[in-house]
């Protein structure tokens, strides 16, 4: 390696470096801009709370009408289940819906419920072959 293109490469190293350097520098300050930001007048002070805490992950979503309720994409397939929090925020890790007719209604509480026309999916929950 000559002397120049040696010169040349310690410059673009040296711009990089500087680039990333102003980069992180910037993404800091808008950080911390918006950490502190106050929230906007009339805002909802339950709308600010965290939703990913243990204490309300298994709370039952509460609803008005069917409307509100989630239709889950894999399961669960009892009529009358309660929905929670917890059953709607986990990762989907089925390939594909175990509930034939699924549904989630409004239940007499005001909380989500599987509906009433939901089944088991038999092509799903078959029986295990017997061992031979």
């Amino acid at each position: 390696m000559t002397a120049s293109s040696l010169s040349k490469t310690r410059r673009a190293v040296s711009s990089w470096l500087a680039l990333i350097a102003l980069t992180g520098v910037a993404l800091g300050c808008a950080d911390r801009a918006s950490s502190s930001t106050p929230p906007a007048r009339g805002a909802d002070a339950s709308s600010m709370e965290p939703t990913n805490t243990k204490a309300n992950a298994s709370a039952p979503i509460p609803c008005h009408t069917d409307q509100d309720c989630p239709r889950l994409a894999c399961g669960p397939c009892t009529p009358g289940t309660i929905l929670t929090t917890e059953l709607r925020d986990r990762p989907v890790q089925c390939f594909r819906n175990p509930c034939v007719n699924a549904s989630a209604v409004c239940g007499p509480e005001q909380v989500c419920v599987v509906g009433p026309g939901t089944e088991k999916d038999p092509a799903v929950f078959r029986a295990p072959a017997p061992d031979r």
